[in-house]
């Protein structure tokens, strides 16, 4: 752990201890949500001015569909790792099976669309 204070005869160097302190200003200047600088992201004249790029991380998708269907094990901690030789079969089953639910949340969010717009125009 890093307490800006060196050691004598410690690990870190001049060199380390000053990379790590320009790394800890840079994290500080930056929104813990989007990582976008503060100084713009958090100013109000930017309201419009930010787009949103959609991306799904397949390991992240498979741990929240784990953690989801295991949500009553206090204390379980998910490692996601790539599947080994020999799984391409369950990995083609997970990849379908995520396949189907992002095409059925589509749907569903394209129904949800529509009739709220059928509804505005009543």
């Amino acid at each position: 752990m890093y307490l800006g204070v060196a050691e004598p005869g410690g690990a870190w160097s001049d060199r380390d201890r000053a990379l790590a302190e320009v790394l800890l200003l840079h994290e500080r200047s930056a929104c813990p949500g989007c990582a976008m600088p503060k100084h713009t992201a958090w100013d109000p004249r930017s309201e419009g001015e930010w787009t949103v790029d959609k991306h799904t991380c397949q390991a992240c998708a498979e741990r929240d569909r784990v953690s989801q269907a295991a949500k009553d094990t206090p204390g379980q901690y998910l490692t996601v790792h790539p599947y080994r030789v020999g799984d391409a079969a369950a990995a083609q089953t997970s990849a379908a099976q995520a396949i189907a639910a992002d095409e059925q949340h589509t749907a569903a969010r394209a129904a949800a669309q529509r009739a709220a717009a059928a509804e505005k125009s009543i």
